[in-house]
């Protein structure tokens, strides 16, 4: 997979420098955070067997979205990103577990990174985040 990076270099002689990654290929998905929130967020309406029933027409569906970082880990011997998407979120909205590829750029991700990223919708639960399986970031602000 190729990627492109690109670092503004007028950015980067005030110190601030907006990283820009794209893998080749990268397109988004059709299924947007709102419509995720809207039906498995704290706020939702739906009981958990509704939840669970719609579940099956998301699982698997590939999404680009992006958030803030607020966790790098390995996470049962995955490399993981938990990413908030809603402001008021205490921790993550979402939980990405990458492709191996990914471990140089995750290593250079910091809590509170503005960050691009797609997945295939994994699972969903009433405490854990909606998660996402074979991430890619693929775009992310960089403060030098």
């Amino acid at each position: 997979m190729k990627i492109e990076c690109r670092v503004g270099l007028f950015a980067v002689l005030l110190g601030l420098a907006s990283m820009h990654c794209r893998g080749e290929g990268a397109g988004g998905g059709g299924v947007g955070w709102e419509e995720i929130d809207k039906i498995y967020g704290f706020g939702s309406e739906r009981t958990e067997e509704q939840k669970a029933e719609l579940w099956g027409q998301y699982k698997g569906k590939k999404v680009q979205w992006k958030g803030t970082v607020t966790s790098v880990s390995e996470t049962w011997g995955n490399l993981a990103v938990q990413v908030r998407m809603n402001p008021a979120t205490l921790t993550s909205d979402v939980l990405i577990i990458l492709k191996e590829s990914e471990r140089d750029k995750a290593s250079r991700l910091k809590v509170g990174t503005s960050a691009t990223f797609e997945g295939l919708l994994d699972a969903w639960g009433a405490v854990i985040p909606i998660s996402l399986v074979q991430g890619e970031i693929l775009q992310w602000d960089l403060l030098l």
